[in-house]
C-alpha cells in the first residue's frame, strides 16, 4: 500500500540573497525510494537488496583491538525521475515540488551540500528546509545519468564515490548513448578526466557548473554505492558502520586502474 506525500510547500514570497544572487525557497525533503514510490514520478529499481560491508570499530585508547564485524548496506538502486531537474556540485535533486536527496544513517555528520540554505536544521524541520534556486533559466536536456554530487571536486570522493557509481552503471541496462552530467570542477583536473574516461564507458558528457540547474526529461539516478559521509560532527562518535564500502566497486575501480 503505497503513502501518500502531503502536497509540496513553497514559499510564495522569494528572499533574494543580493551576494549569490539566488533566492531560497523552501520545500520538503524526501528520499528517492519515497519519492518514486509515493508520487509516481518517477521509478526506483533496486540492484542490490542485501550487501554487506566489512568493518572494523575506530580504535580509543585504553581499547587494545578492534571489533571486526560485517553490517548490513542501504540498498542500491538505479531510479529513473521524469522532469527532474540537477544542481551542480548537489546530491540534491528538484521533483515534483519535492527536494529529492538521501540522507545519511547517521545524525552526526555537517552537511555541506551546497543546496541548502541552512544545512544545520535539515533533522530539526521535520523534512522541510531551504534549498538554493539559480535566478536564471536552466538548461534542458532529454535523457542523461546524474553523476554530479557533493564533494566533486575532492580526489577521495571521486574515485570511491563518483567512480564507483560507474561501477553500478555498467550493470544497469541504460542506453550507451545516454550522456553523463559531470561538475564542471572535474575538468580542471587533468587526473580527474582521465578517470572519467576510462571508466565512463565512452558516453557523451555534458558539464554543470556550481550551483547551475540543469533540468533532464528523463533522468537516471544512481544510489551511493559506498557509504561516506561529508564531514563528522564529534569524530570521537564515529562507529564502524558509519563509513562502508562495498568490496566489488572497490575491485572494479582496482581493476580498472590496472589497465
Amino acid at each position: 500500500m503505497k503513502t501518500c506525500l502531503p502536497e509540496p510547500v513553497v514559499d510564495a514570497a522569494r528572499t533574494v540573497v543580493d551576494w549569490c544572487r539566488y533566492e531560497s525557497v523552501r520545500r520538503e525533503v524526501v528520499s528517492v525510494a519515497r519519492y518514486c514510490e509515493s508520487t509516481g514520478g518517477g521509478s526506483c529499481r533496486v540492484t542490490d537488496g542485501e550487501r554487506m560491508s566489512p568493518v572494523c570499530s575506530p580504535l580509543y585508547y585504553p581499547a587494545r583491538e578492534r571489533k571486526r564485524a560485517e553490517v548490513p548496506m542501504p540498498p542500491a538502486y538505479c531510479a529513473r525521475l521524469h522532469d527532474a531537474t540537477l544542481i551542480g556540485e548537489s546530491d540534491a535533486v528538484l521533483a515534483g515540488g519535492y527536494i529529492v536527496y538521501d540522507a545519511p544513517e547517521t545524525d552526526n555528520v555537517n552537511f555541506t551540500d551546497c543546496a541548502f540554505l541552512d544545512r544545520r536544521k535539515i533533522y530539526r524541520i521535520e523534512g522541510k528546509t531551504k534549498a538554493y534556486f539559480a535566478r536564471s533559466r536552466a538548461r534542458r536536456v532529454g535523457q542523461a545519468v546524474s553523476l554530479v554530487g557533493n564533494y566533486s571536486w575532492n580526489y577521495y570522493h571521486w574515485v570511491l564515490e563518483f567512480m564507483a557509481k560507474l561501477w553500478l552503471l555498467s550493470r544497469c541496462d541504460i542506453p550507451r548513448q545516454v550522456p553523463l552530467v559531470v561538475d564542471a570542477c572535474v575538468r580542471a583536473v587533468p587526473q580527474f578526466m582521465t578517470y572519467l574516461e576510462a571508466f565512463g564507458g565512452g558516453r557523451p558528457l555534458i558539464f554543470v557548473r556550481r550551483r547551475e540547474r540543469l533540468c533532464v526529461g528523463e533522468l537516471y539516478l544512481l544510489s551511493a554505492v559506498n557509504v561516506i559521509p561529508p564531514n563528522f560532527i564529534d569524530t570521537s562518535r564515529i562507529e564502524g558502520r558509519d563509513i562502508l564500502f562495498d568490496m566489488r566497486s572497490v575491485d572494479f575501480i582496482r581493476e580498472r586502474m590496472s589497465d
